[in-house]
């Protein structure tokens, strides 16, 4: 239900979107997914979901299937990149490797060289670690142990033991994974067995338990910590008070010190498939949903535009950028509305009959109306927003006229179309504005129904990736969940 709920609320916000669902079980098939969304013009992905870490904290990595390598392609195609940042802020710890008593074990405080988490009987716990030294050849080694709270680390149930002697191809990282028989408090600790003491090291519970200690920043989830700016990490803040953040959203900066999130979106929403549910993969679909929206109404717009222009309209809070909201709380703003569409002319018993049809984006506020004008002459006259045509009478056979309608809201007028015209007999020749008369119009007889040039209805695309159970793909957007770590 989770994925069925992202889909839901991506549809809510943008419900013209075409949905694509996949269902990636591993990095490299995300890579698999994201390719073929690009063969299918996808233009806008929401992943609603995390991976473990596979790169310093500065946005890239070595790896080819690593998930900031597959937003790098993606944006390089087109596709604006919109992720959950991950509800982890107690479930991260950041800082250097202290040791005060000198037994070669990290100290969370003062008191203690050992952190501790209340597990679940039959739930996994996932223990990520990394720290600042070479991704090729790392010299610092460090190990990772698990234990019953109140035991020693000779007793651990789960532990992470890779070895970090400078050789080519080993990773300044240890991943543990237990799952308990009975629930209770665990301890984990990290021993440093050699080399010098890391600038940093960072601890995460990949599938979100509570820490007893932890900092409430660094807490930034793969791949929201990419640098790509075409790619928005999505925290969240309830919908009944968009000033209040989830407590458990994660927050920046990154290891290298770059500001996360980049903006926050809502959680709390009630759906029909799940009701109430919060965290940052309900605020990246809205999110998401704004993405396609905006990449409708400009659909030239790169996606480092369509990034640019959801922050550059999101409510701020406070001073701007911040590791707690990004840019601010993610809406669009109020616009002129988009022009209308299928501007056309029929002859009638009365005279010539203009007509369109409204446009395809009324920019956030109801249409109030349309102007209509044309030359030569002083033609103008306008109607209300639920009258798409006007009559002019009197006008002159052989006559080269141009006419031009447009759409008001109370934001002002859109663009204009224009149609250009001209009265022979009984017929009225029609052309567009780029195109000469008469040699590329077209005829419409006498009392029959305009058949001239249609408009394109934008048609937003989406793309769903679940990671759940299922996966959905549409045409502008792609959201991704996970049963194990859902952001």
């Amino acid at each position: 239900d989770h994925g069925t709920s992202v889909s839901e609320l991506v549809m809510d916000v943008a419900p013209k979107a075409a949905l694509y669902i996949a269902n990636p079980q591993s990095p490299a098939t995300l890579r698999d997914t994201v390719e073929w969304m690009v063969s299918e013009g996808v233009v806008v992905i929401n992943h609603s979901m995390g991976w473990l870490w596979d790169g310093p904290g500065d946005g890239t990595s070595q790896r080819s299937d690593s998930p900031l390598n597959t937003v790098n392609y993606a944006v390089q195609n087109g596709i604006t990149w919109i992720n959950g940042v991950g509800n982890e802020r107690k479930s991260t710890w950041f800082g250097t490797f202290t040791d005060y008593d000198g037994d070669s074990v990290l100290n969370f405080d003062v008191d203690t060289n050992s952190n501790y988490v209340q597990l679940v009987e039959g739930e996994a716990f996932t223990l990520q670690l990394r720290w600042n030294d070479s991704w090729e050849n790392p010299s610092t080694n460090l190990n990772l142990y698990l234990y019953p709270y109140g035991s020693t680390i000779e007793q651990s149930v789960a532990k992470s033991v890779g070895l970090q002697s400078g050789a080519q191809g080993q990773l300044p990282t240890e991943i543990l994974s237990y799952t308990p028989q009975q629930s209770g408090r665990y301890s984990f600790a990290v021993v440093g067995r050699s080399g010098q003491k890391p600038a940093w090291l960072q601890l995460q519970a990949y599938t979100s338990q509570a820490f007893a200690f932890y900092t409430s920043g660094y807490s930034i989830s793969n791949p929201s910590e990419s640098n790509n700016t075409g790619m928005l990490a999505v925290g969240s803040a309830s919908i009944t008070n968009p000033f209040l953040i989830n407590p458990n959203s994660a927050r920046g900066p990154t290891p290298d010190g770059r500001t996360k999130p980049d903006i926050v979106g809502p959680d709390g929403v009630d759906t029909a498939s799940r009701s109430v549910w919060k965290g940052t993969s309900q605020a990246a679909p809205h999110v998401a949903g704004l993405a396609a929206l905006v990449k409708e109404r400009f659909p030239d717009f790169t996606p480092a535009h369509v990034v640019g222009y959801l922050k550059s309209f999101a409510d701020p809070r406070d001073e701007v950028p911040n590791n707690t909201w990004g840019y601010g709380f993610a809406r669009l703003p109020f616009l002129p509305p988009a022009p209308p569409v299928g501007f056309d002319a029929t002859i009638v018993d009365t005279g010539i009959s203009l007509s369109w049809s409204e446009p395809l984006a009324d920019g956030g506020m109801p249409i109030a109306g349309y102007l209509v004008s044309g030359t030569p002459g002083s033609l103008a006259t306008s109607t209300n927003a639920s009258r798409l045509s006007v009559v002019f009478q009197g006008l002159s056979e052989d006559v080269n006229y141009e006419f031009e309608v447009l759409a008001v809201n109370v934001e002002g007028n859109s663009a204009a179309v224009s149609l250009k015209m001209y009265l022979s007999g009984n017929e009225v020749i029609v052309g567009s504005e780029n195109v000469s008369l008469p040699e590329s119009s077209h005829v419409l007889g006498l009392g029959l129904p305009s058949v001239g040039e249609q408009a394109l209805r934008g048609v937003s695309r989406l793309v769903l990736v679940l990671g759940s159970s299922f996966i959905v793909a549409c045409a502008l957007l792609m959201l991704a969940t996970d049963k194990s770590r859902k952001n």
